[in-house]
């Protein structure tokens, strides 16, 4: 007797997109989205492999920074997409909504971690709750 929760991992903020325009829109079911913002996660990033290779590691943090230092757009709150964001959706930059909606505390997951029965890098999951 619990209620059925659905869920949805995106990788990109062009995903994440489409998802959101879904929701607002009436024409998805989703009750959790979780945007991994960085396209293949971001460095050393939640949901990202265990690298020992640091030196992997440094090269593709290499391979960013040059990629950001040649984007148009470098700061987030000038990000017209951003601007737009809280504009028609969140009101202001720290308020309230955007807060409740945008901002992350620590949680211990290890517990979680170790219940956890399906493979990971699923891409949506349905739960009993």
């Amino acid at each position: 007797g619990g209620k059925l929760l659905n869920f949805a991992v995106v990788n990109g903020l062009g995903e994440a997109r489409s998802i959101v325009e879904a929701v607002l829109q009436g024409n998805s079911n989703l009750h959790f989205v979780e945007v991994m913002t960085c396209p293949g996660g971001c460095v050393g990033g939640g949901g990202q492999p265990y690298r020992t290779d640091t030196e992997a590691v440094k090269k593709r943090l290499q391979r960013l920074y040059e990629v950001d230092r040649k984007s148009q757009t470098r700061l987030s709150h000038e990000n017209e997409q951003v601007k737009a964001l809280y504009r028609d959706h969140l009101g202001e930059p720290l308020g309230e909504k955007s807060h409740r909606l945008l901002h992350r505390r620590y949680v211990n997951r290890k517990a979680l971690a170790a219940a956890e029965k399906e493979p990971p890098g699923e891409r949506s999951r349905t739960a009993h709750v």
